[in-house]
């Protein structure tokens, strides 16, 4: 039975002799586990030894690694592992034969496990923000909201950056040069780049064509970026004399790995990742309540052998197309069920010690780690288990009901779409300082001069062309006869011209900062609209 310890060095060292100290290749951990890279599996006597052990839950061999589940210590007991291992605790070491498989569990766990909980806790900021503006709608309007707004947003804009960090240990390869690499994805000046290729202009590198591929948020990229880059490395290192080691391997890293990124890799593998997401949203939107009780049902499965990490850029990629996944909401329900099997199994059992690890079992799967709960209390008692799973299928597709308005049904007026959202609008002024809601739900009640379609391409929205002009900061728009506002009235390049300028010199307008570039926009007849930049601003059409 699982006892609650705080000697995580005496734990550490008990692992280590049991396994053998030259027989573990490498350490690292989860939150809930001790993930052992060994040469040789230890027999039934050892891995029975180390789960009799104070603390731990389980033991397992899955994805190429010797997994000890631990519960919420599981980093502290790593900490004093690599203390007890030294250098060689990341060390390279000879090739451990794995299946391709266990080989993609084995680094997208190394890869996403250290940070997970923080993108964990940034969406807990992003809940409390949406609670406290359902109840006092006028704090999205203060600075205090646009702060925390801003701080929950942040690990998923810079991911990339932390897969950096966690992918270099893992595959074995500089941490700072993989650093430098990601950064590079994520600054300013490539977003402004990939806009104006996305406007439809050609951008060469080295005479090959750039797609207009972003990556603030992405998953997959800076994963293989970081991946090719561990064998660039090795072959620099073995090649580029000691004396300039320091200066050339980074130097050419990153002009080989970042130019490589933008060119094949960031294209291919986020295609490969909306792939995935396509697949799985074409399941959910077509029969959701399958979606839902499958995912639902079977969740729990999933994190017993550890392979759950797996869907994490499929996650990733939802919440970059569309701003939601279903997957997650039904992956909850799933996790909920759990912890409330354990609380089921609070009430019925009577046994003193079983009681207390069930409760806080239950406690911890509410935050979202199940571990404890299925090793130390469903999985041992088999049924509280089935109960669990069945309350995660029975739980999600009612819920899959949601996840389909979700996606936009249509009522049976055809000029209608019905869509179910998360908290009421703050306002229907598309200028006031709006919460992700509203913001959403006003870009599609409004129209702007162009946008983008479902393919990333410029198309042509209220205006029905566009043309820069000669002196390279006046863009010409010639407005729709044929557009009207809700009430049938029509829109007219004076109305356009207004609404612009309003956006230009009312310090209060959400995207102010944003139109800081424009000079000032003027009607020229009812349906021409001269919008003039101070300079030459080529990624215009972008506001």
């Amino acid at each position: 039975m699982a006892t609650k310890i705080r000697d995580y060095a005496k734990l550490a060292a008990d692992i280590r002799e049991a396994v053998g100290p030259d027989n573990i290749i490498s350490a690292a951990n989860c939150a809930t586990r001790l993930r052992l890279v060994l040469k040789e599996s230890p027999s039934a006597e050892v891995t029975q030894k180390i789960s009799e052990m104070p603390a731990v839950i389980k033991v397992m061999e899955n994805g190429g690694q010797y997994q000890i589940v631990i519960g919420t210590h599981a980093k502290d007991v790593y900490e004093e592992m690599a203390k007890l291992m030294g250098d060689t605790a990341g060390a390279e070491a000879a090739e451990v034969k794995q299946g391709l498989f266990n080989r993609i569990i084995a680094a997208m766990s190394a890869v996403f496990a250290p940070f997970i909980y923080i993108l964990a806790a940034a969406g807990l900021v992003q809940g409390m923000l949406i609670i406290i503006t359902h109840f006092a709608p006028a704090f999205a309007e203060t600075g205090t909201y646009a702060v925390l707004s801003f701080i929950s947003w942040t690990p998923f804009t810079f991911m990339p950056i932390m897969i950096a960090v966690t992918a270099s240990k893992h595959f074995k390869c500089n941490t700072f040069i993989a650093m430098w690499c990601c950064m590079a994805l994520t600054n300013p000046d490539w977003g402004s780049i990939a806009a104006r290729i996305a406007d439809g202009e050609t951008i060469k590198f080295l005479g090959l064509p750039m797609a207009q591929t972003t990556y603030t948020s992405s998953v997959l990229p800076p994963l293989f970026l970081v991946l090719v880059l561990s064998y660039l490395e090795r072959f620099l290192n073995k090649y580029v004399p000691d004396i300039a080691k320091a200066l050339v391997v980074p130097f050419i890293s990153a002009i080989v790995m970042v130019p490589l990124t933008i060119l094949v890799i960031g294209p291919v593998s986020d295609a490969v990742a909306m792939g995935i997401a396509n697949a799985y949203n074409f399941l959910a939107n077509n029969v959701p309540a399958v979606a839902a009780l499958l995912v639902g049902g079977i969740w729990q499965v999933f994190v017993i052998f550890g392979v759950h990490w797996g869907v994490t850029p499929m996650n990733v990629a939802n919440f970059a197309k569309y701003g939601c996944d279903s997957f997650q909401a039904f992956q909850t329900c799933a996790v909920i069920a759990q912890a409330a099997a354990c609380f089921g199994v609070v009430l019925k059992t009577k046994k003193k010690d079983m009681k207390s690890v069930a409760l806080s079992a239950g406690l911890t799967g509410i935050f979202g780690i199940t571990e404890p709960a299925i090793y130390g209390v469903t999985l041992r008692l088999k049924k509280p288990f089935v109960a669990g799973c069945i309350g995660g299928a029975s739980s999600s597709t009612p819920a899959s009901a949601s996840a389909s308005a979700a996606s936009g049904t249509s009522s049976n007026d055809s000029t209608t779409l019905t869509l179910a959202i998360n908290a009421d609008i703050l306002t229907t002024d598309p200028q006031a300082l709006n919460n992700g809601t509203t913001t959403s739900v006003l870009y599609n009640v409004f129209s702007n001069l162009v946008k983008y379609d479902d393919a990333g391409e410029i198309v042509m929205d209220l205006a029905e062309s566009y043309e820069l002009l000669e002196d390279q900061v006046t863009w010409e728009f010639k407005i729709r006869e044929d557009a009207v506002f809700h009430d049938g009235t029509p829109v007219t390049a004076e109305d356009v011209a207004w609404s612009l300028t309003r956006v230009m010199t009312d310090e209060s307008s959400s995207d102010y900062m944003n139109f800081s570039p424009l000079a000032e926009a003027v009607a020229v007849d009812d349906y021409t609209v001269h919008v003039v930049s101070k300079d030459p601003y080529p990624i215009m059409l972008q506001l």
